[in-house]
């Protein structure tokens, strides 16, 4: 579905004329040299802090972005990372708060863990509510794909990103930035960082980013999309001996208007225009601290890692998305986390290669929840439960309040420990063939604290009665729940390295996701009180933890003088009790409840490749097979509960293909007075099939988008650039969802065009 109008070519032909008018300015020869190496966008030799190996000998699928790379493909969230990730799918789901990610069909977008780690500077974060926030002063992306039980603290199944920030130590330089784009899509950003001396240096920077808005609320006529947000954040780094202490202190702050969502038609795929008469806004402020120390000599390796981390965010929903005055959710959250991580490898060279690692966290979490049943609520939900009683030979019953709020306080501390690591033998019978086997021991568990009620004002009439009486039932839920898994996850892995950049492998690894507690359905459990079904709270609200065995095969090169680097793997996922979200019969909220299991396997494929001193082209693209293998799933049918059995579907939210390519063009001008260096660089992304629900009713076809931008560069430290989004207009959902017997779903952006400039000085 590729709506190629003439207004789509008029906008790519406009945008590459403005692109070749830049070098006019240059009136020089270009630079012979090759310049295209600073524009790689994956590079081959990483140095890492976890791993046993250089990133181009481990056996696991992997990517790499550097700093130049997330310029070029405009990346400025985590979000973005997975429009150039094969099998990785970040979507847009209305609001900062819910960030949820698929990789290799593995993800879930409820309650609890993560199925894909987050980690920034070796500190893991422990909510999805943190995983959106604006990128600054980032040195690289890593993501590494497949369970990561052996070598991070904080275990995920899918697989890990990990974002390392700049050291202070890089440079010496004050600079500042300016983005301005359709729609009011305005960026700014100022950085410094400063050598003070030999042994220590320090950075700090700050970041606003404000977006007027495109999708209108057809009940207020204000945006629903509009947002603002500031990040800020000071590193000290102290280099001392063969020690290093590093010290972080970042800061988030989010304002938005959120869950901009329309009615979906499920004949033609389209969303109509956003219209709800409550408020849908999303507040968040947000500060994590970092502390690190380092200490190295020619044999070992030691990191101990602090993360300190603070949350408190406000949302409120009208989860009815509709003009008619239903329910609204209002949702507080508050929570506190520590983590605490030691890892210990060696640096000598030897036939064993090996690491280490212990990791403990908690992590306190307060929600405060209220729905609000409104007027259209109280006639068409709530009322008609006790006209029912009354149909039964019960008595009559009117509720007289216009609104009834259901507020509750759920409180749910969580905790881990884990024990972990991993050892490669090298030259295993014969040389070059390695073997690497690792185990993890962990112990978690999570706790839930409830209180709930909901009060009724109503008038109460009873057959024989002479008079009607006015009553005030109330209907609470207090209690406690807990729950305890230990784990014992091991991996091995076999390797054959034909050289130090080529490479062929086979791995077994088992990943881990906790199980929890879901608190956004307690208002349907009320009601369930209130109809005298019997509730048992604890079978209602847990779901249990996540297992995965996998298993991949692939390779590794480097060919023609390592101008091309090209990895392959295919990957086969054994989920079993799989977590997945789903909304509860009332509609007033949701759950994550244990499905059953699932098989997710497919092939990952990936290419950078240096045409000449000038071009580079990189490509990848990954193809994802998610099936239910099991699922029972009880819902309501004319009032009944029905068993339906999606065995055989598809895993929803998870795109059957994705795709990237991009062509990066780089010349530096060395007679040119002004002009230093043009680069110029097209991105399309494109995403496979989606199915939107487990029954697989709803889905979207193939999608492909088109990204572009132009960067001039002149000798004085300054440059300016123009950028684009979605050049070809496509019209595509980033989501949709089912609540109740309706469809929802949120549009994506149409075409963006922009204007950007950076300055930088030396100090």
């Amino acid at each position: 579905m590729l709506p190629f109008r003439k207004k789509s070519f008029l906008r790519i032909s406009s945008f590459f004329l403005l692109s070749l008018i830049f070098p006019a300015f240059a009136f020089a020869e270009k630079e012979e040299a090759d310049s295209i190496q600073r524009y790689q966008l994956d590079e081959i030799v990483v140095s890492t802090s976890r791993e046993t190996r250089p990133f181009q000998l481990l056996p696991v699928s992997t990517s790499v972005l550097f700093d130049h790379s997330l310029e070029l493909l405009q990346i400025q969230t985590p979000k973005d990372i997975g429009d150039v990730v094969p099998n990785l799918h970040i979507p847009a789901y209305g609001s900062a708060m819910t960030s949820a990610i698929y990789l290799r069909g593995i993800g879930a977008r409820g309650n609890g863990q993560s199925s894909v780690g987050l980690y920034v500077d070796n500190v893991p974060y422990l909510d999805k509510s943190s995983y959106d926030f604006e990128l600054m002063d980032i040195d690289r992306i890593e993501v590494l794909r497949g369970p990561q039980s052996t070598l991070y603290g904080r275990n995920t199944m899918g697989g890990i990103i990990h974002i390392h920030r700049r050291s202070a130590f890089a440079k010496d330089e004050l600079s500042a930035s300016l983005s301005t784009g359709r729609f009011g899509d305005n960026t700014g950003n100022v950085l410094f960082s400063k050598k003070i001396n030999d042994a220590n240096a320090l950075s700090a920077g700050i970041s606003t980013h404000s977006f007027r808005g495109y999708r209108r609320n057809l009940y207020t006529g204000e945006y629903a999309d509009n947002s603002m947000e500031s990040t800020v954040f000071l590193r000290g780094e102290t280099r001392k001996n063969s020690g290093r202490w590093v010290f972080d202190l970042n800061a988030n702050f989010t304002n938005q208007n959120a869950f901009p969502y329309g009615l979906y038609n499920p004949q033609t795929g389209d969303v109509a225009d956003v219209n709800h008469d409550g408020d849908n806004t999303y507040q968040r402020s947000m500060i994590n601290g970092n502390i690190m120390y380092e200490k190295k000599n020619d044999r070992i390796l030691f990191i101990s890692t602090t993360g300190l981390h603070w949350l408190s965010d406000d949302m409120n929903m009208d989860q009815d998305y509709t003009p008619q005055r239903l329910f609204l959710l209002n949702q507080v959250q508050n929570e506190y986390s520590i983590s605490q991580e030691f890892s210990l490898k060696n640096r000598n060279k030897s036939r064993i290669d090996w690491s280490l690692g212990a990791m403990g966290f908690y992590q306190y979490l307060k929600t405060d929840a209220t729905v609000t049943f409104l007027e259209d609520g109280i006639s068409t939900i709530l009322q008609p439960v006790f006209d029912t009683v009354a149909k039964k030979g019960g008595p009559t019953m009117i509720i007289t309040d216009k609104n009834i709020p259901i507020p509750g306080t759920y409180k749910t501390p969580s905790a881990g420990i884990a024990l972990y690591g991993q050892a490669t033998l090298k030259d295993l019978f014969i040389p070059k063939l390695s073997l690497t086997g690792g185990v993890r021991i962990g112990y978690e568990f999570v706790d839930i604290d409830y209180s709930t009620a909901m009060t009724i004002g109503m008038r109460y009439y009873q057959q024989g009665m002479r008079d009607t009486i006015w009553v005030n039932p109330t209907y609470q839920l207090e209690g406690k729940e807990k729950q305890a898994s230990p784990n014992i996850l091991p991996k091995a892995a076999l390797q054959y390295d034909f050289d130090d950049f080529n490479s062929v492998y086979f791995s077994v690894s088992s990943g881990y996701k906790s199980g929890g507690y879901n608190i956004q359905m307690f208002a349907d459990l009320i009601q369930q009180m209130a109809r005298n079904n019997p509730v048992d709270v604890d079978a209602a609200i847990s779901y249990k933890p996540e297992f995965c065995v996998a298993y991949e095969i692939g390779t590794k090169n480097s060919f023609f003088n390592h101008k091309l680097h090209t990895q392959a793997a295919y990957f086969y996922n054994d989920i079993t009790n799989m977590q997945i979200t789903q909304f509860v019969t009332s509609t007033q909220g949701r759950k994550t409840s244990n499905a059953g299991a699932a098989v997710t396997q497919g092939i990952e494929l990936s290419l950078s490749a240096r045409l000449n001193s000038s071009w580079m082209l990189t490509a990848s693209y990954g193809y994802t097979n998610a099936k239910f293998t099991e699922f029972n799933s009880a819902i309501k049918i004319n009032g009944r509960d029905t068993n339906i059995n999606y065995k055989g579907n598809r895993v929803p939210y998870v795109p059957e293909n994705t795709f990237s390519a991009g062509l990066t063009y780089s010349t530096d001008f060395v007679n040119s007075t002004f002009v230093k260096t043009l680069t110029a660089h097209a991105q399309f992304t494109g995403s496979g099939k989606t199915y939107w629900d487990e029954a697989n009713t709803l889905s979207q076809d193939f999608i492909g988008t088109l990204n572009a931008n132009v960067t001039l560069d002149f000798r004085k430290n300054f440059s300016v650039g123009i950028w684009c989004k979605n050049m070809l207009n496509t019209t595509y959902n980033t989501f949709v969802f089912v609540s109740g017997n309706k469809a929802f779903g949120q549009q994506a952006l149409p075409f963006q065009i922009g204007v950007n400039a950076a300055v930088k000085i030396g100090i």
